[in-house]
């Protein structure tokens, strides 16, 4: 069954990701491959307006975090799937396609799932065992982020440092970047990305808990994390689609707005968060 691409959006995010063929690695070193990669990111920067939140590049795999204020999500994935794999089989005289298979893209909804998902994304070497702090894999945007390298085309971490609670101090960021996800939560966000909208399976209260996002911008204290949290009926509002969208996910305003914009997306129409406005 071909995988459907999330719907088109101005102004949420997506979190974009691409493997190689049979999950080889890339036919090049890495070093290589991300000059062919910042190439192409610079390109859809430009001709598109595309924003690069955060780009991680793996050994067979990329993840990349990114915003489409002209709602052109299909171009520019297709621009970078087929520069970057034309451009990597070219430089390793190859023939076959590269990638197994189309893009997998999942919509962000809301600043607590970005939150998690730009750590998600930054920790995806750690993970992996490449490497035991964030800041110390040379192949993610991370360093742009920091200002401490620059790049090609602009990183727009303020993307999600404005609509999220992400730390905005250096150090913040990476005591917080370099802090594990829970094991369950870190479950919980993959079979998430696994849809074209962002939104966890149906959790359990302790599961709720645990499913903790954004930093508290408080100040003198030691950053804490917010969850999803738990709301009753009356917090909903009056909107029969807040109301209809609360009982489909059994609450939360977070699956409240996941599947408002699912719904107001197959109407036609693009949903607009007034409360997520600069």
């Amino acid at each position: 069954m071909p995988i459907r691409p999330p719907p088109p959006t101005s102004d949420r995010p997506y979190h974009i990701t691409a493997r190689c063929n049979n999950q080889e690695w890339f036919h090049l070193p890495l070093e290589q491959t991300w000059r062919i990669f910042e190439t192409v990111l610079a390109e859809v920067s430009e001709d598109y307006e595309a924003n690069v939140i955060a780009f991680v590049l793996m050994s067979n795999h990329y993840h990349l975090l990114l915003q489409t204020p002209r709602a052109n999500i299909g171009q520019i994935m297709n621009r970078i799937q087929t520069n970057s794999s034309c451009r990597i089989s070219s430089a390793a005289g190859r023939t076959n396609h590269l990638y197994g298979g189309p893009y997998k893209g999942c919509l962000i909804t809301s600043e607590q799932y970005l939150a998690n998902v730009y750590k998600y994304t930054y920790r995806n070497p750690i993970a992996v065992g490449l490497s035991s702090k964030v800041e110390a894999y040379p192949f993610s945007t991370l360093q742009s982020a920091l200002g401490q390298k620059r790049l090609t085309f602009p990183v727009r971490d303020d993307i999600a440092t404005r609509w999220s609670h992400i730390p905005s101090s250096n150090q913040e960021r990476l005591n917080w970047l370099n802090t594990a996800h829970e094991p369950k939560v870190a479950d919980l966000i993959k079979k998430g990305l696994r849809r074209r909208i962002f939104t966890p399976p149906r959790m359990t209260r302790k599961e709720s808990l645990l499913f903790r996002a954004a930093p508290s911008r408080k100040k003198g204290g030691t950053p804490f994390l917010l969850g999803v949290e738990e709301v009753g009926q009356e917090e909903v509002g009056q909107d029969d689609g807040d109301r209809a969208a609360y009982h489909r996910f059994g609450g939360g305003l977070a699956y409240a707005a996941a599947a408002r914009f699912r719904l107001e997306s197959r109407a036609g129409g693009e949903h607009r968060d007034q409360n997520a406005k600069d």
